[in-house]
């Protein structure tokens, strides 16, 4: 387990098997340790993936052939910008931050893709694009770790100014471009295997191995969990939680290039929906608003109960209109179970400290 530097000046004491940095001294009974976070809440961690399994089944009732590798590959590929994004909100909503400019940066990222790989080439056009992403997040972190901004608001005046932008630089028009090196991200395969799939498929590989076994990833968990502890530490906070926002902004870009490159135009009016559908993704998988808990595995469930819902509602020829129903009712009630089980956790704590403070000091 990962142990924080002591920087309090106390000297830790150890009695019958328990250090503290009081002086108190405890048994080392262990009906008196607490129990992890949430420990009484693994069956809604998992109720997700209960259900995800479920939604398959009906799908395949509903529409044969739903859960064929074509549908299922078709499925991945045609969210995949999407899913990029999801990957950098885990990192932003597990070190309890938040980042609403992710459609002004995806739209804005398209068009500068559209636009430079029309008069400079593609690969002149995909540098920019990402190299606006980095910039976007770099100026989100600075706002909100510098300036100490309210993530909330501040990434909700930049996804303005991110939009802005798109619509300044495209002039309000679809900038199309028709050559196959353009669309070959977005539309390419190899062995079988849709390149957008591949990509994807990696991102969240490294993401999940980032969170679980770097410093980085352990430090955004503490940053979730409890600031100011983190910070007393010795853990460069700002620096940690900017980062996030920066990842966020590369990957949303990222989503921008393969959107654009998926149809074959960068257009400054999409991505309205984006940060509501990521922080979505991300939330329904079972990651907690609230911070310091959650998972890439998660985040994959929650990408895949979406995608899955939205392609059976296309599949079956359902109103769009009652995807966007569902949607916001699944995601009330994921936020829901998790509020609930965050009250219970904190019961809990407060129980298991008063029998600690109940027990007589030797």
């Amino acid at each position: 387990m990962y142990s924080a530097p002591n920087n309090t000046g106390v000297t830790p004491v150890s009695v019958g098997g328990e250090t503290n940095l009081t002086g108190t001294t405890y048994p080392s009974n262990r009906r008196f340790l607490p129990m992890r976070s949430g420990s009484r809440r693994g069956w809604s961690r998992f109720a997700i993936v209960g259900f995800l399994v479920a939604l398959l089944a009906v799908s395949e009732i509903l529409y044969h052939g739903f859960l064929t590798w074509t549908n299922l590959r078709n499925l991945v590929g045609q969210n995949s910008s999407i899913g990029l994004i999801a990957v950098g909100m885990t990192f932003v909503i597990i070190s309890e931050g938040f980042d609403l400019s992710v459609g002004g940066m995806e739209a804005l990222s398209g068009v500068l893709y559209a636009g430079v790989a029309l008069h400079h080439g593609v690969i002149i056009g995909l540098i920019v694009a990402l190299m606006a992403g980095i910039i976007g997040g770099v100026a989100n972190a600075g706002i909100i770790v510098v300036l100490k901004v309210n993530p909330f608001i501040a990434t909700l005046g930049m996804a303005s100014v991110f939009s802005g932008l798109a619509y300044l630089y495209s002039k309000s028009a679809p900038i199309t471009v028709s050559t196959s090196s353009f669309s070959a991200i977005g539309t390419d395969s190899i062995f079988g295997i849709p390149w957008t799939v591949v990509i994807l498929a990696v991102v969240m590989i490294v993401g999940g191995c980032v969170l679980k076994w770097t410093t980085f990833g352990r430090n955004t968990y503490a940053i979730g969990g409890n600031e100011m502890a983190t910070r007393l530490s010795g853990v460069h906070t700002g620096l940690v939680r900017g980062a996030s926002y920066v990842l966020t902004g590369l990957l949303a870009a990222l989503g921008g290039i393969i959107l654009a490159s998926q149809i074959g135009v960068g257009q400054a009016d999409i991505g309205a929906s984006t940060a509501l559908t990521s922080i979505a993704m991300v939330v329904v998988g079972g990651t907690s608003l609230s911070g310091g808990e959650g998972g890439m595995w998660r985040t994959l469930v929650g990408f895949l109960t979406l995608a899955a819902l939205a392609n059976l509602f296309n599949s079956v020829n359902i109103n769009s209109n009652w995807e966007l129903l569902t949607e916001g009712v699944i995601l009330i009630g994921a936020v829901a179970i998790d509020m609930k089980g965050r009250r219970g956790s904190r019961r809990q704590s407060r129980a298991m400290l008063k029998r600690i403070a109940d027990i007589p000091s030797s």
